[in-house]
């Protein structure tokens, strides 16, 4: 009888790859519970895959400072973040959409304490279905930013919202231009919160292509000076122009 064997050196330098981890919980669970994930996560690692596709109406919460390699939400399922304190989910990227939010579905940031999605330079965001940004207290300073240009794109029928209590602008400020696309047949409703423009003009964090919709749903004076919309509705009783 022959036997082969092979012999691998160095084993506690061995990559064995990114875990993926899907939410198995309904209602409000902790983000930071191992047995709220399947499998359990029980090491969080900066390359791990989380998933949200039970098609509940979920929230996380208490999430901490923690940098991720994908974050991924499908079947039509509606999750909603929130902090723990004002805190950073970073998504470090790997193959293929680091940050994906399927048509049907919805990606939420709520609650006492700001969030904020931080994609990193590499990383790519697709989004099809919902966004809504809220916040209470001394709360609702969320932003989704992308460290590349379009590196975030809201495709149809994409809807982001900025809803009761946001405060700021949802994209971020400063650096790179144009790192939120809005397509052709998506929306951005302003309900709260500053313009989505960010930077000064001419500069701005976010496009609004052709066939895109900005809705104006709060009575203030939205951002004109050099700015570029597409399509443009008020949708506020009452609503002046100073």
């Amino acid at each position: 009888v022959m036997m082969a064997m092979v012999m691998i050196g160095g084993v506690s330098g061995v990559s064995w790859g990114q875990t993926t981890y899907t939410w198995n919980q309904t209602g409000s669970a902790q983000w930071t519970l191992s047995t709220n994930w399947t499998p359990n996560r029980t090491t969080p690692a900066a390359d791990d895959i989380l998933v949200f596709n039970n098609g509940a109406t979920t929230t996380a919460n208490s999430i901490p400072i923690q940098t991720i390699g994908k974050l991924l939400v499908s079947g039509n399922t509606n999750v909603t973040l929130q902090a723990a304190s004002g805190n950073v989910l970073a998504i470090a990227g790997g193959t293929g959409t680091d940050l994906d939010v399927a048509a049907g579905s919805a990606l939420n940031i709520s609650g006492t304490a700001n969030l904020s999605i931080s994609l990193a330079t590499g990383a790519t965001g697709s989004i099809l279905g919902n966004m809504t940004f809220t916040g209470s207290g001394a709360a609702g300073a969320n932003t989704l930013i992308a460290a590349d240009a379009s590196g975030i794109v809201f495709g149809s029928p994409a809807v982001f919202t900025a809803g009761t209590g946001f405060t700021g602008n949802a994209f971020g400020s400063g650096g790179t231009n144009n790192t939120v696309i809005f397509g052709p047949g998506t929306t951005y409703i302003s309900a709260a919160g500053g313009n989505p423009f960010g930077s000064s003009q001419p500069n701005s964090k976010v496009q609004f292509q052709a066939g895109s919709l900005f809705k104006m749903a709060q009575n203030t004076s939205p951002s004109m000076s050099g700015r570029v919309y597409a399509n443009f509705e008020v949708d506020f009783p009452g609503f002046s122009q100073s």
